[in-house]
Parts: C-alpha cells; structure tokens; sequence
C-alpha cells in the first residue's frame, strides 16, 4: 500500500501563486483606499488654501485696491493685482467697471476654474459709490497636477514596497511552512506497508512549543495513524498466520482420520475373510 499525488507539485505551485496574489490583491485594495483617502485629503487641503487665499485677498488687498481704483492710480493697482497673483494657484484677476475691463493680470482659464467676485465700493461722505468688481479666478489644473505628481509618486513607492513585502512574506511562508509540507509530500509519497517503522520528521530549530504549533500537531496525528496502520497491520498478519496454521492443522487432521478410516475397514474386511 502506497499513499501517491502526481499533482502535488501543480498544488505546490497553485498555492504559491494563490499566496502571491492574495497578498497583490490585498496590497492593492489597501493601497487604493490608502491613496485615494490621501488624494482626498490633499484636494480638500489645497481647495481650502485657495479659499483661504481668497479671504486674504478680501481682507488685506481690497482696501487698497478700492482707495487706488478711487484715485485711478493705475500702476498701483497692477502692483496689487501681481502680489495677489503669487497666491497659490492664482490664474487670472481682472478689474471691470460697467462691463468693461479696465486692467487684468494674468492669462484666462476657461475650465478648472475657482471664481469670486469682490464688489469695489468707495465710501464717500457717508455714501457708498460702486466703483466697480474685482474678479478673482484660481486654477485647480495646479491641484490637479499636484494630485496626479503624488500619485505616481505612491504608486512607485507602494509598488515597491508590495514587492518587497510580497517577496518577504513568500519567504517567510516557505521557510516556515511551504518546505516543511513538501517533506510531508514526499514522505506521503513513499509511504507504504513496508517502512511503518520509519516516523515522519521535520528539519526544524528546537524551540518550546515548537511541537505544540499547528504542523507539530499535523506531525504527531501523522505517525499515530502510522502507529496505528502498523498495529492494524501487525493483526492482521498475525491473523492470516494463525489462520494459515489453523487450515493446515485442518487438513492433517482430515487426511489422519481419512487413514485411520482406511486402516479400520481394512482390518474388518481381513475379519470377514478369515471368517
């Protein structure tokens, strides 16, 4: 009786490949929501930087925007409107009085775009003279940029790290696990009644509880069934022998009787004849 598997390597093989690509698969959900959190939250960080920008310009460039238009000093508003475009991701700003643009700085987006409009009143004796608007248009192709620089940059990175990860965690699988099964394989393979004696051992470091682990336990179930195909085994060979012995003695017996019958009626036939 031999215990064979001609797809033992194939099985090797698909859970090895099942191994790597669990660990691909779970490395790359964990890394997709990772990333997309990350992209989340840098978005959500830069839109709040451009609002902030925004507000800044409403409080501290305004006024001075509002008293330059008052007085028409021109070069000072153009000096306002390129400090105001050296916020983060400033595109273009555009002064208009009655539909008409009066100066701008700048170039124009037509897509991508965060827009407000600042109303410019001039406060004069008490009344309040509409002078015209500021339009302010940020760029989000800045933020987009941005976003899509650091998501090469982690998935380079993360990419890396699976494989390394992956290639670590193969190894760490086959050192304490995969060559150990392999040897159960092989010891599977050339089981049979003739080496019953030959225990299954695994070439591993003697640490505590090694031999209370998961393949300890696999081991010691592996040689009580050996022991115990070897008792069974051991009966039944004793079994068949006394059998074999009994049906011997059987046969004696039958061709001593079968003698004995002979020799009885030969001795009354020689009576018979005598008389």
């Amino acid at each position: 009786m031999s215990v064979t598997s001609d797809a033992d390597p194939k099985l090797k093989r698909r859970v090895a490949r099942r191994l790597i690509l669990y660990i691909l698969l779970f490395s790359s959900i964990i890394t997709f929501l990772g990333t997309s959190l990350q992209l989340y939250l840098d978005y959500s960080k830069d839109v709040t930087l451009i609002e902030q920008s925004m507000e800044q310009i409403e409080s501290s460039y305004l006024p001075s925007i509002i008293n330059s238009l008052w007085v028409s000093d021109h070069a000072q508003l153009k000096t306002l409107l390129n400090g105001m475009l050296q916020l983060p991701d400033m595109q273009n700003l555009e002064i208009v009085q009655d539909g008409e643009e009066i100066i701008a700085v700048g170039s124009p987006a037509s897509q991508n775009i965060i827009t407000r409009t600042f109303p410019l009143s001039y406060n004069y004796r008490g009344k309040d003279i509409h002078l015209g608007d500021l339009m302010v248009y940020a760029s989000l192709t800045g933020v987009y940029n941005r976003l899509l620089d650091k998501v090469l940059v982690i998935l380079g990175t993360q990419a890396v790290k699976t494989f390394l990860v992956s290639t670590f965690i193969f190894i760490i699988f086959y050192l304490l696990i995969g060559k150990h099964l392999e040897t159960m394989a092989d010891y599977a393979r050339s089981f049979n009644v003739n080496n019953l004696e030959s225990p299954l051992t695994l070439q591993r470091r003697s640490k505590k509880g090694v031999e209370k682990d998961e393949l300890g336990q696999l081991v010691v179930s592996i040689n009580q069934m050996r022991l115990n195909l070897k008792n069974s085994y051991d009966d039944l060979r004793y079994a068949k022998e006394r059998l074999e012995t009994e049906i011997t003695e059987k046969i004696i017996a039958e061709k001593d009787r079968a003698r004995l019958v002979t020799a009885v009626e030969n001795v009354i036939e020689a009576i018979i004849i005598t008389d």
